[in-house]
């Protein structure tokens, strides 16, 4: 970022238009000396991590060289002191929280900080260096064996393989058609039916356009936590409380008689669980699909199903969130804290009840998200 904010050529580059955006990306990348080199490993490092969940038809950051210019200005604009004032901020909350506490319980609360804060980056960290960036990776390999597939008419669409099996993209890259079995090895037994390009196709739009909101919530009754005895105390601890807290917002269903101040029936608010606090108003931002998280901009209120590590390039423009599912030890809640914006999660209907461009305020003292004024 510090290379970035002294050189003039690279700043206009980054603040292209859309239509440019691939052409000044790539000039980036070819400055000499050190700022393109620079720009290569960043390219390598983070453009083929997931822009969304955590499947292989979900783009990767690359893909949208527009949307990851973007990422990069924003950290440009933040400045060099961002991660201090971000910790000033996180130490500031805890001291307001911790005086609130006797003071012989002070040493435990730091300890119990101290551990969910190191373990949690842990998670998160993971999320983005395996999940993201493995699946990314895979999902280039795929690209460019569905490019080949696509120049000579086998597939449709380059991205139509990344819905193929294992054992279907491997017989459709070799042309080894007829040997294919059900469990992927050489056999004239048991041959498994190769997809035609309509076959693939037809998996690719159904998972796209699939609804997730129509998916249970869990399959029979959730189980018990598990034993966290094993573990170093320090980890148990905080793992005991992911399976509280965490859980709460993702399993709660909460009813109609429980609905006392009118919230749940109200067309214009909800109700759920105060992961950040604050108070904020903004342009709702819905980001139901993969593609629109290129939407969010500065200032908006995001409101989501819920929040992967894929969110992260975004969340630092928000002004706030809101999501259906989660709880205060979900990764809406955990980012949003570390961004110090307001956020409330476990909704339940948020995506149902709130339209692209409606004015909302989050309010997380009384855990709403209610309506200002409609988007005409």
């Amino acid at each position: 970022y510090s290379l970035l904010s002294k050189s003039e050529k690279a700043l206009e580059l980054l603040t292209v238009d859309e239509v440019s955006a691939k052409w000044a990306l790539d000039c980036l990348l070819h400055l000499p000396d050190r700022l393109g080199t620079v720009m290569r490993e960043v390219v390598l490092k983070y453009g083929w991590r997931l822009a969304g969940g955590y499947d292989l038809i979900v783009p990767c950051l690359i893909e949208s060289p527009y949307f990851f210019l973007n990422s990069i200005l924003q950290g440009v604009k933040e400045g060099p002191d961002a991660a201090a004032q971000g910790e000033a901020r996180a130490r500031k909350l805890a001291d307001e929280l911790k005086s609130k506490l006797p003071e012989d319980k002070h040493e435990e609360f730091e300890e119990i900080l101290d551990v969910g804060r190191r373990f949690f980056r842990l998670r998160d960290e993971r999320g983005l260096c395996t999940d993201l960036s493995g699946v990314g990776l895979c999902r280039r390999g795929i690209l460019e064996g569905g490019r080949r597939l696509a120049e000579q008419g086998i597939i449709y669409e380059a991205e139509h393989l990344c819905v193929a099996t294992k054992s279907e993209a491997v017989a459709l890259l070799r042309g080894d058609l007829n040997l294919l079995s059900s469990d992927g090895t050489a056999s004239s037994v048991s041959t498994l039916e190769i997809p035609t390009p309509r076959e693939l196709e037809r998996r690719y739009r159904y998972i796209k356009t699939a609804d997730p909101s129509l998916i249970p919530r869990a399959l029979g009754t959730p189980p018990p936590p598990p034993d966290f005895s094993a573990l170093p105390a320090g980890i148990a601890r905080t793992m005991g409380a992911f399976a509280t807290a965490g859980l709460r917002g993702v399993w709660d269903e909460r009813t109609d008689d429980e609905d006392e101040d009118g919230i749940r029936s109200s067309p214009d608010a909800v109700k759920g669980v105060p992961a950040s606090m604050g108070i904020t108003e903004g342009p709702v931002c819905l980001v139901l699909e993969d593609d629109d998280l290129q939407k969010v901009k500065k200032g908006d209120i995001v409101v989501t199903y819920s929040c992967s590590a894929s969110f992260n390039i975004v969340l630092a423009l928000c002004a706030g969130v809101c999501t259906d599912y989660g709880g205060m030890l979900s990764h809406a809640a955990i980012v949003s804290r570390e961004y110090g914006i307001p956020a409330v999660v476990g909704t339940q209907n948020a995506t149902a009840k709130f339209k692209d461009g409606d004015i909302v305020r989050i309010d997380s003292s009384s855990a709403t998200v209610r309506v200002v004024r409609r988007k005409e």
